[in-house]
């Protein structure tokens, strides 16, 4: 595991114990929501690293259609919202 994941990982539990401690705190909460978030986008810059290591070298035109689909994720997406 890369260190910048482990790191995260350590700081989303350590939050989400916090959290558990005090339910009625929505700071808490939050942070956890945060730190989730987080903690998924290092696991998915490692993973995608990973693959694209693998990859012959992509052309501009492939490079900006990946980012495009990037971009394109709804800002909801993965926050722990259940109004999806």
């Amino acid at each position: 595991m890369h260190p910048d994941r482990r790191k995260a990982r350590a700081a989303l539990a350590s939050a989400a114990a916090r959290a558990s401690r005090n339910p009625e705190d929505p700071a808490a909460a939050e942070a956890v929501i945060e730190l989730r978030r987080q903690y998924h986008a290092v696991t998915l810059e490692e993973h995608v690293r990973r693959v694209v290591a693998q990859f012959p070298p992509l052309t501009p035109a492939q490079r900006n259609q990946i980012a495009t689909l990037l971009r394109e994720v709804p800002e909801q997406q993965g926050t722990g919202d259940s109004t999806r």
